[in-house]
């Protein structure tokens, strides 16, 4: 474990100094009055470990180095760590900079890179692993709240939990049905 406690010490400074980030202190407070029944309580254990055991494996670590397999082991080390850190982030309401810097990668289209162009390439963005992982907290957040006070329509299917293309292709039975009863013509797109 004493070999994974260097990889996270470029990352401590967001427990040690919160008050690093005042120059955005307004923008903060602001948004957090504008909404205040949007912001929830900490980040739970059960909320980290979650998100923690959903981590892929077979990721490539982003600028920072730190791996999505550092991250577990480091997590069943020191479970409070993590659970602290992106409370820190919660609390503050800040994403560190830090986690939104991407390394880019070109990769060649073709096997064969003769001829240097943007055509030829295809880019992929590493980010870092722990930014992963704050985010990944956030969007369950958002996604839970949307759902409590019923903001999301029915009528999605794509990327929606509990429903399924057999679901979309139940629907659009039903509908179809519905129009032949009518004596309807039904147009498909």
């Amino acid at each position: 474990m004493r070999q994974l406690m260097p990889c996270f010490r470029n990352h401590s400074h967001l427990i040690q100094r919160k008050g690093q980030y005042l120059s955005e202190k307004d923008y903060r407070h602001a948004a957090r009055t504008a909404y205040p029944s949007f912001f929830d309580p900490s980040f739970s254990y059960d909320e980290v470990n979650t998100m923690v055991s959903m981590l892929k494996l077979n990721k490539s670590p982003g600028p920072d180095s730190i791996s999505n397999e550092i991250i577990k082991q480091f997590h069943l080390a020191f479970p409070s760590f993590l659970h602290k850190l992106f409370n820190v982030c919660l609390d503050l309401c800040i994403f560190p900079r830090i986690w939104k810097l991407a390394q880019v990668i070109l990769i060649p289209k073709v096997n064969e890179f003769r001829v240097p162009h943007l055509d030829n390439l295809r880019c992929i963005s590493l980010l870092p692993a722990l930014g992963k992982c704050l985010e990944k907290l956030f969007v369950n957040r958002i996604c839970c709240y949307l759902r409590r006070g019923d903001f999301l329509s029915s009528d999605p299917y794509g990327f929606t939990p509990h429903k399924s293309t057999e679901d979309a292709l139940l629907r659009l039975n039903e509908v179809v049905k519905r129009g032949k009863k009518k004596h309807l013509h039904s147009i498909l797109i």
